[in-house]
Formats: C-alpha cells, structure tokens, sequence
C-alpha cells in the first residue's frame, strides 16, 4: 500500500470514529436520555396492548365456537325430532289420541247449468 491509501485510510477511521463519539456524546445529554426512556416505555406499553388486545380476541373467538357447536348441537337435535313427528307411526299415533274417523265414499251434487248456488224467484 502506498503512503496515500494509507493516510487516507487513516483519515476514513478518524472520521468514523468522531461520528460515533459525536452520537455517544449527543446521547450523553439529559433530554437524549429522557427521549430514549421515554420512547422505549412507549414502545413496550404498545406492546403489551397489543398482545393483550389479541389474547381477548382469542377467548372471544373460542367462546364463538362453543356456541356454534352448542348451536350444531341443537340443530341436530331438532332434525333428528322433526324427522321422528314425520314418520308414518307418529302421525297414525296422533290421528288414534285425536279421536278422527277415516272419511268414507264422497257424494257429489250433480248440476245441469253453471250456476253454483240458486236463489229464490
């Protein structure tokens, strides 16, 4: 390496380090510290929101799919009940406790004109 590439290197590390003592010195000050406290405490409060916010919405939704399995439940128990009130024996059972008599042969009123009913002249 020639002597120029190494002083300017030299000069590339000085330069580097007095950044970095400008920022520490800049986060030496009082306000820089409070600035820092305070928006890592505001960080970690919004953290902690939304992990909470999230963990309610888990319980929220796992009450739902209780109460969508309750409600399958109860479906199923309901079309299980209509399909036993639709059967052949359950309506007979209810026509026998209903005291009904199976009509018997229809008669039918046979008319010559159209008119359905007839009044007085």
């Amino acid at each position: 390496m020639s002597r120029f590439s190494l002083l300017r290197h030299k000069q590339k590390q000085e330069n580097i380090s007095s950044r970095i003592g400008e920022f520490l010195a800049l986060i030496d000050t009082t306000r820089m510290r409070i600035a820092l406290i305070a928006s890592i405490m505001l960080l970690g409060g919004t953290y902690l929101w939304l992990v909470n916010s999230s963990a309610s919405a888990g319980f929220y939704v796992s009450d739902l799919e209780k109460q969508v399995l309750a409600l399958e439940d109860e479906y199923h128990k309901l079309g299980n009940q209509q399909t036993a009130l639709q059967s052949l024996e359950s309506i007979q059972q209810r026509i026998d406790t209903s005291k009904m008599v199976a009509s018997g042969k229809a008669d039918y009123l046979q008319t010559t004109d159209s008119a359905v009913a007839f009044g007085n002249k």
